[in-house]
């Protein structure tokens, strides 16, 4: 545990020098995560009249694919529009039906974040976020 302690104590030295010279407001300082989402949902909980005895459940017969889902959002509560990497080798436009507005997305094989995936996604946040030269963003 203390070896993790000292890691974590590096971290924030350098997070406030690293704070200190460039001087971001929250604006500037964003969180980006990498999630999985599945495409078939699970009902939680069955409701049924007290009593039933044949109570049936609805869920999808298909098997569930994972997608994966880049997200980003700053210290103001500011967020970028989801990133989404499909595990097929061509999108299609009907992927993104009634997702958030603004939502960007690829495919490939995998379905993972890979080094060129990862470049689309950081064009997307540079889009987004309106980093510059003279509005430099730190992510973390």
């Amino acid at each position: 545990m203390s070896a993790f302690n000292k890691h974590v104590k590096i971290f924030y030295n350098n997070l406030r020098k690293v704070l200190a010279k460039y001087k971001f407001s929250p604006n500037d300082i964003w969180n980006v995560d990498e999630t999985g989402v599945t495409a078939v949902q699970v009902p939680a909980h069955v409701l049924a009249k007290r009593g039933e005895r044949n109570v049936a459940s609805v869920t999808s017969a298909e098997q569930g694919i994972l997608v994966t889902m880049c997200n980003a959002v700053n210290a103001s509560r500011l967020l970028i529009s989801p990133f989404y990497i499909f595990p097929c080798d061509h999108f299609k436009d009907y992927f993104l039906q009634n997702s958030f507005p603004g939502s960007v997305d690829t495919a490939n094989k995998s379905g993972w974040m890979v080094e060129s995936t990862f470049m689309e996604w950081f064009n997307h946040f540079i889009k987004s976020a309106r980093s510059s030269k003279a509005n430099p963003i730190d992510t973390r």
